[in-house]
C-alpha cells in the first residue's frame, strides 16, 4: 500500500502497540482484515515521520516488557 493512502502509516502510540503485539503473536492484519502469519526478525521505522524517535522508544519498551532480546546482527 502506498504511504500516501489513508491508513498506510502508523500514526499513534496505540497503533504501534497494537501492531507490535500482533507481530509478537506471529501475524499481521491485511488491508482486507485477514490475519496473515508472520515471523519477523527485524522492524523498519521510517525516520521521516515526526513521531519516529518516540515510536522507537515505545517499541524498545514494549519489546523489553515482552522479554525480547535485541542483539546486533551476526557477522557473516
Amino acid at each position: 500500500m502506498p504511504r500516501t493512502q489513508p491508513g498506510a502509516l502508523i500514526e499513534s502510540p496505540q497503533h504501534v502497540r497494537q501492531q507490535l503485539r500482533a507481530i509478537l503473536k506471529g501475524y499481521v492484519t491485511s488491508i482486507h482484515g485477514r490475519r496473515v502469519p508472520l515471523q519477523a526478525d527485524s522492524l523498519c521505522v521510517h525516520m521521516d515521520s515526526p513521531q519516529a524517535v518516540a515510536f522507537l522508544q515505545l517499541i524498545r519498551q514494549e519489546l523489553d516488557s515482552a522479554g525480547v532480546r535485541i542483539t546486533k546482527p551476526l557477522q557473516t
